[in-house]
């Protein structure tokens, strides 16, 4: 009967532990960080309530991630993913925009983007 309770306690045991999430990534630092691969550059923002002008490269992927960020793209930009919340950015043109989060705002200035947004309040429009 000892036998039996111990089993039963360390599958008990055994099963919890492993139903534990593991711990969430360390923070990127530094808050801007632009990357090179072998053809497209990239350009990173994270963290919180960046005030944030980048002038864009050909084709360049941008990422924006965080809270309360106000970033302004200039230039043409490849992809570009906004998530998070409550960030507002400005681009003078991008070829794809993702949002998602809740309460983004991406505004771009010409061009026909193929725009995808599945954020809750989010939005990507083309300026008036």
């Amino acid at each position: 009967m000892k036998t039996l309770c111990a089993a039963v306690l360390m599958l008990t045991l055994s099963q919890s532990f492993a139903q534990t999430p593991p711990p969430p990534p360390p923070a990127l630092t530094p808050a801007q960080t632009p990357t090179t691969g072998s053809a497209i550059q990239s350009f990173e923002v994270t963290g919180n309530q960046q005030r944030i002008t980048h002038a864009c490269t050909d084709n360049e992927h941008v990422k924006i991630s965080g809270m309360g960020h106000v970033v302004t793209l200039t230039g043409q930009c490849g992809l570009l993913e906004v998530n998070g919340a409550s960030s507002k950015v400005t681009t003078d043109t991008a070829s794809r925009i993702v949002v998602s989060g809740m309460k983004n705002s991406v505004i771009y200035k010409s061009g026909t983007p193929n725009v995808s947004v599945t954020g809750v309040a989010s939005s990507a429009e083309k300026a008036k």
